[in-house]
């Protein structure tokens, strides 16, 4: 069985139709609005089917492998049923916490080695064999989503933005998306007048931003500095779209 064809099995048990994906390496893609409270998409990929579970994470772990999209690549030296990697911003400490609470779950979800479970600040990504049932892997991830406290609970810290750009944070919860789906689904709700609005707030400040972005070189975005990356790119994508109505 391909991945396409693993892909299409998911679906139709879930009730849903696959659609082909424009996510570079990926054949087809459907998604899930809610299950069990959770917004979730699926990609078939030569080997593997991909999982995306959108979540609010206060850290950034990947168990098996290590993440090279948002270097999730420092390996944590301890005792585990897979390994266990950090970015550099994250205190070992709070992943290792983290890790311990969710340790049967991974024993219980028992990733075989070219498999691998991802958790970014606003996302948890599951790369899987075709071999395995999906719904029940779903959800062991989704308890593990469970264990994993929400940065929401606390006040938002916009320390890691310069000065001039702080004021910008106020669009990153309804802006600042990353998913190249969701991004042209928001595009395509939006109106002329919001377009209009979100273009003249963003794009006059594209240098200081760009300033800001080169200014991390070859080290990992902090958070804010990733959902303002997002924000600009979906700021450029406004500029190139057909005007919706007002």
């Amino acid at each position: 069985m391909t991945s396409s064809d693993k892909l299409k099995q998911i679906a139709e048990l879930l009730g849903k139709k696959v659609k082909k994906s424009n996510v570079v390496g990926s054949g087809l893609t459907f998604d899930l609005k809610d299950y069990k409270g959770f917004k979730i998409k699926f990609y078939s990929y030569p080997l593997t089917i991909k999982i995306d579970i959108k979540v609010d994470s206060f850290i950034a772990v990947s168990f098996n492998q290590p993440d090279s999209i948002c270097l999730i690549n420092q390996p944590v030296s301890i005792e585990y049923p897979t390994r266990i990697f950090v970015s550099s911003s994250d205190k070992k400490k709070n992943v290792i916490e983290f890790a311990d609470k969710i340790r049967a779950l991974i024993n219980e979800v028992n990733l075989e080695h070219s498999e691998s479970i991802v958790i970014y600040t606003n996302q948890l990504s599951a790369d899987i064999n075709l071999d395995r049932d999906i719904v029940s892997t779903i959800d062991i991830l989704i308890k593990i989503i469970g264990h994993n406290e929400s940065k929401n609970k606390t006040i938002k810290n916009v320390n890691d933005l310069p000065d001039n750009l702080r004021d910008l944070h106020t669009l990153f919860d309804k802006y600042a998306i990353s998913d190249d789906q969701e991004r042209g689904e928001l595009i395509e709700s939006l109106t002329s007048r919001e377009i209009k609005s979100l273009i003249d707030k963003v794009d006059k400040r594209t240098g200081e931003i760009n300033e800001f972005l080169d200014s991390f070189d070859d080290r990992p975005l902090t958070d804010n500095a990733q959902l303002l990356m997002s924000l600009t790119e979906l700021v450029m994508e406004l500029k190139n779209a057909p005007q919706q109505s007002v």
